[in-house]
């Protein structure tokens, strides 16, 4: 197996291992706040007046709940992306990714590990004092 390649699956097996254990954690929170906004927009006065109307249940949710419905969403979301970063951050400083993936990819941009991080200085992983 080449190298660059076997690099490539070491990166995609470290996204895995981090991103599942976020993602299996946080969907309970979106998935709240998703059925509340939604329970919000289904009583409200439009949507009352658009079934007076006639408008079928399809007509209703997709015209209706759902673009209405959304904006709380996406901002959780946005929020919630700026904890997910810092989170694993402080999962890959603390030592959680393999210890070679990390470095491999610093090494992929031509750079030296010491130049893009103080603290691979004091990693002792690296082997740098």
């Amino acid at each position: 197996m080449p190298d660059h390649l076997s690099a490539d699956v070491q990166r995609q097996k470290s996204l895995w291992t981090t991103a599942l254990p976020i993602t299996l954690f946080s969907w309970p929170i979106m998935a709240r706040i998703a059925r509340a906004a939604v329970i919000n927009v289904k009583d409200a006065d439009f949507v009352l007046a658009v079934r007076a109307l006639g408008a079928s249940r399809r007509n209703i949710v997709f015209r209706h709940i759902l673009p209405n419905s959304i904006a709380p969403i996406i901002t959780t979301a946005i929020f919630s992306l700026s904890g997910f970063i810092a989170l694993e951050a402080t999962l890959s400083y603390l030592g959680y990714q393999p210890p070679d993936t990390r470095h491999q990819m610093v090494y992929d941009l031509g750079m030296p590990a010491s130049v893009l991080s103080w603290a691979n200085a004091l990693n002792p992983k690296t082997g740098r004092q």
